[in-house]
C-alpha cells in the first residue's frame, strides 16, 4: 500500500488545522506525466496560505528555472474524496492555489523547508473526470490531483527577487532614456 498523507486545512491566521483529505500517490499506470516526482510526503501537510501568483500555476512557464516536481495524487476514502472534490472547485472558482511549507530530507540525509502546491489550473481531463467519478458514486469515487513540489523554499525566494531586481533595473533603464529623449528634444 502506497505511504498516506493527510491534508490539513488551516482555514483562517490563528485556526485549528480541520481534516481535508487522505491522500496517495497515483499508481505509475494511471498517472500523467505528473508522477515523475521522487519527493516522499511527510505524513501530515497543513494548508495554511494561499496565493495567485504566477509561480503557483501548474501550467507555468518556468521563466526562472525553478525545480519544482509534480506528483499525482489521489483521496484514499470516501469522506476525503467529498472534501477535497469540494476544495478543488473552491480554488478554480476563485484562482486561487493553496500552500504549505514542508519539512523535507533529502537523500543524503540533510533537512530543508520545502513547499508543497495545490495549484486551482489543475488537468481539464482530471477535473472533469473527478466530476464525472464523483457525480455517479460519491461514496466510492476518487478524486485526483496534481500537487506541486519545490525541495527547498529559498530557491523560490532567490528567484523572485532576482525578477524583482531586474524588474526594477528595467524601469530605471526606461526612466534613464525617457530623462535623455526629453533633455534631447529641450535643446533642439
Amino acid at each position: 500500500m502506497a505511504e498516506e498523507t493527510e491534508l490539513l486545512l488551516i482555514p483562517a491566521p490563528g485556526a485549528p488545522a480541520e481534516f481535508l483529505a487522505t491522500v496517495v500517490p497515483m499508481e505509475t499506470g494511471e498517472s500523467t506525466d505528473a508522477s515523475s516526482s521522487t519527493v516522499q510526503l511527510p505524513f501530515e501537510i497543513q494548508l495554511d496560505n494561499y496565493t495567485r501568483e504566477t509561480w503557483s500555476l501548474l501550467q507555468q512557464r518556468n521563466d526562472n528555472n525553478i525545480p519544482w516536481e509534480k506528483k499525482a495524487l489521489t483521496t484514499a476514502d470516501a469522506r476525503s474524496a467529498k472534501k477535497l472534490h469540494g476544495f478543488l472547485k473552491y480554488l478554480k472558482e476563485r484562482k486561487k492555489s493553496s500552500s504549505a511549507k514542508l519539512r523535507l530530507e533529502g537523500e543524503d540525509g540533510r533537512q530543508s523547508v520545502g513547499c508543497f502546491l495545490i495549484p486551482y489550473d489543475q488537468p481539464d481531463t482530471m477535473m472533469e473526470s473527478n466530476h464525472r467519478s464523483y457525480s455517479k458514486d460519491p461514496d466510492n469515487a476518487k478524486i485526483q490531483f496534481v500537487g506541486k513540489f519545490l525541495r527547498d523554499r529559498s530557491i523560490l525566494a532567490n528567484a523572485l527577487a532576482q525578477k524583482q531586481a531586474s524588474k526594477q533595473q528595467q524601469q530605471q533603464a526606461r526612466k534613464s532614456l525617457a530623462i535623455k529623449q526629453q533633455q534631447h528634444q529641450q535643446q533642439h
